[in-house]
């Protein structure tokens, strides 16, 4: 029993189809209509992909992910020219959901946030004061457009404004604060 058991998982693993290996989209591929088809082929590629960046001495990554159908599905990633990572995030279907990070080139997150049907949903946070990774601005998106509390920072973290949006326009009570914390302002948009 014990050599029938051993005999049916090395099959299991001998039948078992390695992942396989990454193409390169820019020399293997052909897009049409976004869709990337085999150029040998012409059937919808499924698999891993990456593109390069062409350098005078030799050639650098500059995206890496997976296709299916035809279509980015699963996670990807961008680089820089000096190999940092650019970009993170997820493609289903060939469009993007879920979350998602964009760096600077020194690599401290720059923006990070979620999105649905391809455009920024829920939560979301910027930090672009220099390459110090310090937050200035959380805000709440629904379909791509500003819904919710916003909350805005200067550079030394203290709390610059807070607010609301409805679809994209400032609406209900606001406050301003001075660089030290005071209150300067505070009203209501309607």
């Amino acid at each position: 029993m014990k050599k029938l058991l051993l005999l049916l998982l090395l099959i299991l693993i001998g039948c078992s189809s390695p992942e396989p290996e990454p193409i390169n989209m820019e020399t293997m591929l052909i897009e049409r209509n976004d869709v990337y088809y085999t150029k040998d082929t012409n059937q919808p590629y499924s698999g891993p992909v990456f593109f390069l960046y062409p350098d005078e001495e030799f050639y650098l990554l500059f995206y890496e992910g997976t296709l299916k159908d035809g279509k980015p599905h699963g996670t990807y990633k961008e680089y820089f020219e000096n190999s940092q990572i650019k970009i993170e995030g997820t493609f289903k279907n060939g469009v993007e959901e879920g979350p998602f990070k964009v760096y600077n080139e020194n690599g401290q997150i720059e923006e990070e946030g979620t999105k649905k049907s391809g455009k920024i949903y829920g939560y979301h946070t910027i930090y672009t004061y220099g390459e110090n990774g310090q937050l200035e601005i959380e805000t709440t998106y629904k379909n791509g457009i500003e819904n919710g509390p916003f909350k805005s920072y200067y550079e030394n973290g203290q709390l610059q404004y807070e607010g609301t949006y409805k679809d994209g326009i400032e609406n209900g009570p606001y406050k301003s604060y001075y660089e030290n914390g005071q209150l300067e302002q505070e009203g209501t948009f309607k």
